[in-house]
């Protein structure tokens, strides 16, 4: 199992040294190597990040080939995973924006 398939039993600290620096060496294979690394038309791609037109990937097809969940009981969540929640939108929430940005969810 990944580390990013389990919660990180690290602190918050070290925890994001390990994310933010995964993603930059992600970031720079998607670069330099960019055929090898990832298969071309697996991920989505952005057309023109002016206009932000997003060109969907070959995994948005393959995800729909799974199976729909049941309903596996209540809906409602532990403590523990509405702090993690909480946490992720005080991180991801700024109040900045790129010029694209209304247009993609209008």
């Amino acid at each position: 199992m990944g580390i990013f398939e389990r919660p990180i039993a690290l602190s918050p600290e070290k925890a994001t040294l390990i994310v933010e620096t995964t993603t930059a060496l992600h970031n720079w294979l998607r670069k330099t190597s960019s055929s090898t690394y990832i298969i071309p038309g697996l991920v989505d791609d952005v057309e023109g990040l002016e206009k932000g037109q997003v060109i969907p990937g070959a995994w948005r097809i393959l995800l729909t080939a799974t199976l729909p969940l049941a309903r596996q009981g209540s809906n409602k969540y532990s403590e523990r995973a509405s702090k993690i929640r909480d946490n992720y939108a005080d991180y991801f929430s700024i109040n900045d924006s790129v010029p694209w940005q209304i247009n993609m969810i209008a």
